[in-house]
């Protein structure tokens, strides 16, 4: 399992990465590459969180981002804001994944120095 979560750290990291490059987009090619960006980063940090409670935690049994979060917030890892912006993050992921709005894309957009403080708190929780 560790060695998973070491994967699952590396990989998460490497989108976070990606994602600050283009936080402040300048044209709409940036601004959608800053929304794809937002999505993997979304999927890697949700998945890498779901991997260190399963280790911290062996009881956890996690199959979802819901689930994650609010397992987070039972541990104590997050408190009940944090699950609320993980939870708007994923319904904005969602909405970015399976149809193209240009008010989404804004909204990420005008969003994303707030999204990469919350992903960089996951960092800092796991990252020891």
């Amino acid at each position: 399992m560790q060695e998973k979560l070491d994967k699952k750290i590396k990989e998460f990291q490497n989108a976070l990465d990606r994602f600050d490059e283009v936080l402040k987009p300048k044209n709409a090619i940036e601004r959608d590459a800053l929304v794809k960006r937002f999505e993997f980063t979304f999927d890697a940090g949700w998945k890498v969180l779901k991997n260190f409670l399963e280790v911290e935690y062996s009881q956890l049994e996690i199959q979802s981002p819901i689930q994650s979060f609010k397992s987070a917030f039972l541990v104590s890892i997050f408190t009940e804001k944090d699950v609320e912006n993980w939870t708007t993050m994923r319904n904005i992921r969602n909405q970015t994944a399976h149809e193209y709005k240009e008010l989404t894309a804004e909204e990420v957009s005008g969003s994303a120095k707030k999204f990469s403080e919350y992903f960089h708190n996951i960092s800092t929780i796991i990252v020891k």
